[in-house]
């Protein structure tokens, strides 16, 4: 019984080349794991804010720009001879023109049919428009005042009224091409960035690693001389940690 202890005792010290693992290469994935969860959560909540601001912008501009279109476009609805299909066109043509992101503009009556559109198709056809509120963004709306957001575009419908009276409505469609590229440009910058830190953080934690573990490496070189029978211990550290 004592000499298998005796023998268990003088077992050479286990080199440090039979674990595969590395205390600071571990560490320093850790830390490159952490940065980049921390960069995409960040960078993801960055994007947002600025694809809803991008949004917000769009929906104001083509809202303006209806505003004042629907003023003129009163005018000619109630022209002595009926709508003025021709002048209403050229409203909404110009509406078009002076936006770059505007799809189509058109005017529409009480009941919903165009009286005039930049695709005369569409007052052709006879269909009456439907749009369905967005909440999201409800809240600059005027009264009477319908916006409609979708994944491809933006729809604004504001009332043409003269002297109190409803005539119809004056519509316009933007896309939201802007806002995808916008959207497309910010997520491969957070993409970049994430990875820049990322590369950045895990070369950094193991350079400080490999100087801040030194007292550990120094207590193992330590321990390494101690042999049975003789347990003085003096590790040559003198730093103020738990090391």
């Amino acid at each position: 019984m004592t000499s298998e202890s005796t023998s268990e005792q003088l077992q050479p010290w286990p080199s440090a080349s039979k674990y595969r693992r590395s205390i600071g290469r571990e560490f320093a994935m850790y830390v490159g794991g952490l940065v980049v969860i921390l960069m995409l959560v960040t960078g993801l909540i960055v994007s947002n804010k600025l694809v809803t601001t991008v949004t917000q912008n769009a929906v104001e501009k083509l809202l303006v720009q209806a505003r004042s279109s629907a003023g003129a476009a009163a005018k000619q609805i109630i022209a002595a001879d009926g709508p003025d299909a021709l002048m209403l066109t050229d409203i909404s043509n110009k509406l078009k023109a002076d936006n770059p992101e505007c799809g189509w503009a058109g005017v529409t009556d009480g009941d919903g049919r165009f009286l005039a559109h930049t695709d005369m198709r569409q007052v052709v056809s006879g269909e009456r428009l439907r749009l369905t509120l967005s909440d999201k963004y409800a809240d600059g709306l005027r009264t009477g005042e319908v916006l409609q957001v979708t994944k491809d575009s933006i729809f604004a419908a504001v009332p043409v009224v003269e002297q109190g009276v409803v005539l119809g409505s004056l519509v316009a469609a933007s896309s939201t091409g802007q806002i995808q590229a916008v959207r497309r440009s910010a997520l491969t910058t957070i993409a970049v960035i994430t990875l820049l830190m990322a590369c950045a953080g895990v070369v950094l934690t193991t350079v400080l690693l490999r100087r801040r573990l030194r007292p550990l490496r120094l207590i193992t070189e330590t321990l390494r001389k101690v042999e049975v029978g003789h347990l003085t211990l003096d590790p040559p550290v003198r730093e103020a940690n738990e090391f």
